[in-house]
């Protein structure tokens, strides 16, 4: 596999992440708390951002 088809394998799992997440029956003042490791998070930060649905707050960490 090369670095193109890697890439896009990468991309491609953040979409399936995400949707999986858009899938998730909520309310409107329901909290969706999402657990994934570094590699995972620019990307669906990014998705999360992106969407309309959804209001991003960060976790305070360590």
């Amino acid at each position: 596999m090369g670095a193109d088809a890697l890439s896009m394998f990468w991309f491609n799992r953040n979409l399936l992440i995400f949707r999986n997440i858009q899938q998730i029956g909520h309310d409107g003042d329901d909290r969706i708390l999402v657990l994934f490791g570094t590699g995972h998070v620019g990307v669906l930060k990014w998705l999360i951002e992106s969407s309309a649905e959804y209001d991003l707050v960060e976790f305070g960490g360590l």
